[in-house]
């Protein structure tokens, strides 16, 4: 790795000298002689500290938020052009935008989409952005869209992909004896209330639903059933704001699966009533009065499997 490549990293990633310090633990005086050319050959310890924040795990995570957000905010400029030009209609102020890892409000303008559980609009405001928009979106990065605002979507983990692959494989027997319901997995559209709302589409990491409301292109309405498989940085966000979306929208039944702490909260919103399973328990499924289930047992000796292996 040469200075010059340490240098485009840097400019890349949008680091100063003293976030490369904070991040690496190397003195600040050491960082500015480095990247001036001052030190000629620093020390093996002092460049592989200095590499990990600027090509490992964490600025690859990074330069992918970059990326979407990049992808996001042309796409969104795109559609406020396409509104603003259009003549004798009722719209919204176009939006600013503001470049960087995670996107913050413009004086008192909130950004219009969010990345992690820890960022989002005021939970009284209601952004501009509608269904139209959403569906004008690239396919990638996946969002969702709440209130009006996006919030982009983590790609799923190993570990994610085991537990909904196991969840789905153990539901779909019950299911299929139940003709009248259908069993989806992200991603797929669920437009909440399809009638009066027009500022929400969310995208359950599994659902059933028995309404017989779906077309080619999504389900309108709300899922008897929503399972969201959550990790650190979405938990917040499953466990609040989607939370009370599904809630008002009139899902019977929500799960959050917590591999990282081997938990399911099962939520039976008709009833008002919350209840804790641990990954030892078989987990019934309220809306079909326990005639489905599911057995988390098997789910963590399948993931402990995968860590031995691994």
């Amino acid at each position: 790795m040469t200075r010059e490549d340490m240098k485009k990293w840097k400019r890349e990633l949008g680091y100063t000298n003293e976030d490369i310090a904070r991040l690496s633990g190397v003195p600040l005086g050491t960082v500015q002689k480095i990247f001036a050319g001052v030190t000629k050959a620093p020390r093996r310890q002092t460049i592989e500290a200095i590499r990990e924040v600027l090509d490992g795990e964490e600025a690859w995570e990074k330069r992918r938020r970059l990326h979407d957000e990049a992808v996001l905010r042309d796409a969104l400029a795109r559609i406020d052009r396409q509104k603003a030009a259009q003549p004798d209609t009722l719209r919204e102020a176009p939006i600013e935008y503001q470049v960087g890892t995670a996107a913050r409000p413009l004086e008192e303008t909130p950004s219009p989409f969010f990345f992690g559980s820890g960022e989002g609009p005021r939970p009284d405001t209601v952004g501009p952005y509608t269904i139209e928009d959403y569906c004008a979106l690239p396919d990638t990065p996946r969002v969702e869209l709440i209130d009006g605002w996006f919030f982009v979507m983590e790609a799923p983990s190993a570990t994610h992909q085991r537990v909904l692959v196991d969840m789905m494989a153990q539901l779909v027997p019950c299911v299929e004896a139940h003709p009248e319901c259908e069993l989806f997995v992200a991603p797929f559209d669920v437009r909440l209330d399809a009638f009066t709302e027009d500022k929400t589409m969310v995208q359950p990491d599994l659902l059933i639903t028995c309404s017989g409301k779906v077309d080619d292109e999504r389900l309108n309405g709300p899922p008897d059933l929503a399972v969201e498989i959550t990790s650190p940085s979405s938990r917040r966000h499953d466990m609040r704001r989607k939370l009370h979306k599904y809630m008002d929208a009139g899902v019977r039944e929500y799960w959050v699966v917590d591999p990282a702490r081997e938990k399911v909260l099962v939520w039976r919103l008709e009833e008002d009533d919350v209840t804790t399973y641990t990954f030892d328990d078989t987990v019934p499924v309220h809306i079909s009065d326990g005639a489905c289930s599911v057995d988390l047992a098997r789910i963590r000796q399948k993931l402990a499997r995968a860590a031995g292996n691994s």
